[in-house]
């Protein structure tokens, strides 16, 4: 694919392409983005704690780096 115009955030592209050096790796990494945005709505919709809606965030991201290694 071709990277994102206008970035997110600063240095986006290049961070995308450092995570993401395969179809597959790329994959993997739009799979988690999915799924941590449903959780969180779903996480928002019933109430959830915040930090625990954050922590579950950062669990799946290090997951997906652990599983694009």
């Amino acid at each position: 694919g071709s990277p994102p115009v206008p970035e997110a955030a600063p240095n986006e592209a290049e961070t995308l392409a450092r995570l993401s050096t395969s179809p597959q790796k790329a994959r993997q990494w739009a799979e988690a983005a999915a799924l941590i945005t449903a959780r969180a709505r779903h996480g928002q919709a019933v109430n959830l704690d915040p930090a625990a809606l954050v922590l579950d965030t950062v669990f799946k991201i290090q997951e997906t780096a652990g599983q694009s290694r």
